[in-house]
């Protein structure tokens, strides 16, 4: 029969493979919360830039709505205040309703007047459109755009 003769392994090399393999987890336990931490921000910050596209295309689409009203002469739904016409839309979900949005839209200027809309004279009128939409995020954030257009007019209105 071969016996080998158990070798001792001296004291200063005891608990060598644990320190070394304590070490390298902690090496990846730092790498691995970097990589989240990269991809959280990432997360966030893609989906502010999501918000603020749609909070966007809110407000373009409701300026679209003011501008056929001023085409048409029909403001049905619209509320008139000192010569400014109003009008706010609420009730835009998106993603599955946690995230919500509305717009509030003016044709005219309280501050001035010569913005205003005038039917009466509708070829020397130079109306101000202002679109205010706002998101509500799900974390509590607020997203809000503004547009504002003052139109032309044409001799052909």
């Amino acid at each position: 029969m071969n016996v080998h003769p158990q070798r001792r392994t001296p004291a200063s090399e005891r608990g060598s493979a644990l320190l070394v393999a304590m070490c390298f987890s902690l090496v990846l336990a730092v790498v691995l919360a970097s990589y989240q931490t990269a991809c959280y921000y990432t997360l966030k910050t893609s989906s502010r830039n999501a918000q603020s596209v749609r909070c966007r295309q809110l407000a373009e689409a409701v300026r679209e709505e003011a501008l056929w009203a001023l085409n048409k002469g029909n403001f049905t739904g619209w509320s008139l205040t000192s010569g400014v016409y109003g009008k706010s839309l609420t009730g835009f979900t998106y993603e599955s309703s946690n995230v919500t949005g509305q717009v509030d839209v003016t044709i005219g200027d309280a501050s001035d007047s010569s913005k205003n809309y005038d039917s009466t004279n509708r070829n020397t009128t130079r109306p101000k459109i202002t679109s205010v939409a706002t998101i509500q995020n799900t974390d509590g954030t607020t997203v809000r755009r503004t547009l504002t257009t003052t139109l032309g007019y044409s001799s052909t209105a």
